[in-house]
Formats: structure tokens, C-alpha cells, sequence
């Protein structure tokens, strides 16, 4: 058996735009359409956040690997009155889910299960807010991060938490470089 480290590529430039994100912030999650990784809570913590944030937008990138579970969530999110504020995006082109980080105000791994989360590090490479469940490496690339929170797994409310604390944070304008040096090593 040989053990491969999973490599962390920082973005080219650790030039972020990070606009004022309370006006109508994004969250975004990058993962396969399937119910282990978690979407759903994510849509259930949108009322609590639309309350505080009512021009909040949430944006779910990621292959269908289940088509009930697309169905679900479409379901789930008409039953919450919250289908206008949600985007379902499968099969996007790496250069559209770029451009989607780039402009996304927190990232949201809500995954009930993981590994190392691959996506997870991509984003924190680019997205200062990260909002991720203690499920896999995701803990250990957070661990004292000021843009990172850590939440249970199938804990709606505690991503609504983390993201308004988030939302509300001012992080350090190297913030993100100091990110990048730390998961490169």
C-alpha cells in the first residue's frame, strides 16, 4: 500500500473579491447530487437566513447521482417557499464553477460523510467564508481558521448559525493568503 498526499493547488492570485456579502450574499456548495452530501440542510436552514438576509441566494453545483434526491430537493424547496432563492446547477463547465466560487460569499459542505473533500480544499483556496461539517479532513483544514466554522452533521440550524457569524465577520485582509501558505504545507 502506498499512501498518495491529495495535493492543495492555491489559486493563482489570493486576490479575492470579497464585496460587503450581507447585501445579498451567495452560498454555494460543490458536491455530487446525492443525499449523503447533504444539500438538503442547507435548504432547510434558508428560512432562517432569509429572515436576516432576504436577498440570500443558495447555489448547489454537482453531478446528479440520484435522481430522487434532485426531485427531493426540488420538492423540499417549493414545501419551504424558498425555490426562488435556490439554484440546482448540474453539469457546469470547470470555468463556470471558477467563476462561481469567485463571486460566492460562503461556502457550504454540508456532507454527511466524506473523506479527505477535495472540493472543500478547492474552495478554500479562493473563498474566504468556508462553513463545513466535522465529517472527514474538513475539521483539520479548519482547525484555526478565522473564516472557517465546523458544524455537526444534519444540523441545519448550526450552518444557519455559522453562516450569519460568518456573514458578519471581518477577516483580515491576508486572511486568505495566510490560508493558502497553511493548507499548501
Amino acid at each position: 500500500v502506498v499512501s498518495i498526499p491529495l495535493p492543495f493547488e492555491p489559486a493563482s492570485s489570493t486576490q479575492v473579491n470579497d464585496p460587503n456579502p450581507t447585501e445579498a450574499p451567495l452560498l454555494l456548495s460543490v458536491a455530487g447530487l446525492a443525499h449523503t452530501k447533504g444539500q438538503h440542510d442547507v435548504l432547510k436552514a434558508m428560512p432562517t437566513l432569509l429572515s436576516k438576509f432576504p436577498g440570500l441566494r443558495y447555489q448547489a453545483i454537482g453531478e446528479i447521482r440520484d435522481h430522487s434526491y434532485l426531485a427531493y430537493l426540488q420538492a423540499l424547496a417549493r414545501r419551504l417557499k424558498i425555490s426562488a432563492h435556490v439554484d440546482i446547477t448540474p453539469d457546469l463547465s470547470h470555468p463556470e464553477k471558477v467563476a462561481a466560487l469567485a463571486r460566492c460569499s460562503v461556502y457550504v459542505q454540508p456532507s454527511h460523510e466524506e473523506g479527505f473533500c477535495l472540493a472543500y480544499a478547492e474552495a478554500a483556496a479562493v473563498v474566504p467564508r468556508l462553513v463545513g461539517t466535522n465529517t472527514g479532513a474538513i475539521g483539520a483544514m479548519s482547525q484555526g481558521d478565522d473564516g472557517a466554522r465546523v458544524v455537526p452533521v444534519r444540523q441545519p440550524a448550526a450552518i444557519a448559525r455559522a453562516v450569519v457569524e460568518l456573514l458578519g465577520a471581518r477577516l483580515p485582509a491576508d486572511h486568505l493568503a495566510e490560508r493558502v501558505i497553511r493548507l499548501g504545507k
